[in-house]
């Protein structure tokens, strides 16, 4: 026997939002309904358009679209996460004289059209920290692939890091008070609701 009609839920992702918040968010989908869900991965400004438009039913977000791109969109909070500083085996000692020790050390980081870029950089400045940044990329998976090369210490969400440093393959060397990652879902006002989507707005939590 074929499925019943089955509700297409459409989700965009930031390549700099946590992985496992797709994760998450597809799971409480699949149990609000017999659903498919697609996860599609962009750039900002991209998905908001794709969202404004209606070709995609929610976003996820480490950010909310100014009022002049969004207009007809509304955002939900899904909580702020701390950012660690972590690095492979290497770095270790870095936890010594945290966070002077990270002072001239290679880093990876989000571009700077992200706004943790910009909390990051006020962080380093108001500490007195010069780093050298070796590489910049948006894609939290990239960047947790470098760190683990050892190619230099990275600040990522703590969340996504657990079963890393569980593993031991990368190392808490610090955490960075004031500085977090609020995620947020963002959905269009529409006239014709998905019955999923409309639900994981008002009750999807992390």
């Amino acid at each position: 026997k074929l499925p019943a009609q089955r509700v297409h839920v459409q989700i965009g992702a930031l390549d700099s939002v946590p992985k496992h918040l797709s994760l998450e968010i597809t799971l409480a989908a699949m149990k609000l309904g017999n659903c498919v869900v697609t996860i599609l991965e962009g750039k900002a400004d991209e998905l908001v358009r794709e969202l404004t438009s209606h070709r995609i039913d929610l976003m996820l977000s480490n950010f909310v679209p100014t009022q002049r791109d969004s207009g007809n969109l509304y955002s939900r909070s899904l909580g702020k996460d701390p950012i660690v500083i972590c690095g492979s085996a290497k770095y270790k000692g870095l936890k010594e004289g945290f966070p002077k020790s990270l002072s001239q050390r290679p880093f990876v980081l989000p571009t700077i059209h992200s706004k943790l870029r910009h909390d990051l950089d006020h962080y380093f400045k108001l500490n007195g920290l010069h780093i050298d940044v070796i590489v910049e990329t948006q894609d939290t998976a990239i960047q947790k692939l470098l760190g683990l090369e050892g190619v230099g210490l990275v600040p990522l969400n703590l969340s996504e890091m657990q079963e890393h440093l569980k593993r031991g393959k990368l190392f808490e060397i610090g955490s960075l008070p004031g500085v977090g990652e609020e995620l947020f879902l963002i959905a269009a006002s529409r006239k014709i609701a998905n019955p999923i989507s409309s639900a994981l707005m008002k009750t999807f939590k992390r």
